[in-house]
């Protein structure tokens, strides 16, 4: 099974001022089309042909690295565009999350703060989190295609992913460190 690029939900303008037509086209039409392409390229005879993305990533993790760096990258982009909506950004949180953010990591501003700091200081490419873990909001950030679900497989799991052994962080927005973590996070 080959895998597609997927969709946008919104045109490549509808995040502007956050970013720009010029910068959402490249990010998903090259940056995020070459992890597909080659993903496409390298599983042919892998032994993960058949598996839906999220499998591959389970699957590849610690046995097929540039397998797993593709198939990643693939899934977490195929999370973080829908994260993103024209006309986001800003303190615009369901009532139900802000209250969580209020609650556990000091308020918008703090979290804000912590998010594209996580951003900023991602080394090279990779992404930063809003995770759910014991129940409490954490920021937490992973290296280049590192996704949460990988850590159902890794043993033991990144330390960014959790703080015991089999304590699961879920992730409820991402941001890719690929830019400029501020002016995306605006758009988020």
């Amino acid at each position: 099974m080959a895998f597609d690029l997927m969709k946008l939900p919104y045109s490549y303008d509808a995040l502007e001022p956050y970013m720009s037509a010029e910068t959402l086209q490249y990010h998903h039409d090259k940056h995020h089309q070459a992890y597909v392409d080659m993903l496409n390229k390298l599983l042919p005879g892998s032994g993960f042909e058949g598996l839906s993305l999220e499998e591959i990533v389970k699957a590849s993790y610690g046995k097929n690295q540039a397998v797993f760096n593709n198939a990643g990258q693939d899934f977490n982009h195929n999370n973080f565009w829908p994260w993103m909506k024209k006309g986001g950004g800003g303190k615009k949180v369901p009532g139900s999350v802000l209250a969580l953010i209020d609650r556990d990591l000091g308020g918008f501003d703090k979290f804000r703060e912590a998010f594209i700091e996580a951003g900023k200081t991602q080394f090279g490419s990779g992404w930063c989190w809003l995770t759910m873990k014991d129940g409490k909001l954490a920021v937490t950030k992973t290296p280049t295609a590192f996704h949460i679900a990988a850590a159902t497989v890794s043993s033991p799991p990144p330390a960014a992913v959790v703080n015991s052994p089999g304590s699961l962080r879920i992730p409820s927005m991402a941001l890719s460190a690929y830019r400029n973590a501020e002016r995306m996070m605006a758009a988020a």
